[in-house]
């Protein structure tokens, strides 16, 4: 069934694709559509997935109905992983407090 997926500020439209190479199997996506900043399903998109992709599972009122929902992508924010680093000063401090024990 295929989704949208949200990378950044982008849209794409993508399926997950489970694959078999000898004893091991694994999930890729496969990207079906960019959607770009500001994602929008129409009749062209819905046409030119359609041909080519015919065998992708896609509930297009659904779809629409996310977008529609409120989720738009130049609403997103990153997420910041790490916390901030401190001040280069503040922490050549910290390293010579030592010196300043005895």
């Amino acid at each position: 069934m295929a989704f949208i997926r949200f990378k950044g500020p982008y849209a794409y439209l993508v399926e997950n694709e489970r694959r078999k190479v000898g004893g091991r199997s694994y999930v890729r996506q496969r990207v079906l559509y960019y959607l770009g900043r500001e994602p929008a399903i129409d009749d062209a998109v819905i046409a030119e997935v359609e041909s080519r992709f015919p065998d992708a599972a896609v509930d297009w009122r659904a779809l629409r109905e996310e977008l529609a929902g409120g989720r738009v992508s130049s609403e997103r924010r990153p997420v910041r992983r790490r916390p901030p680093r401190p001040d280069k000063r503040k922490r050549k401090e910290r390293e010579d407090e030592w010196l300043e024990w005895d």
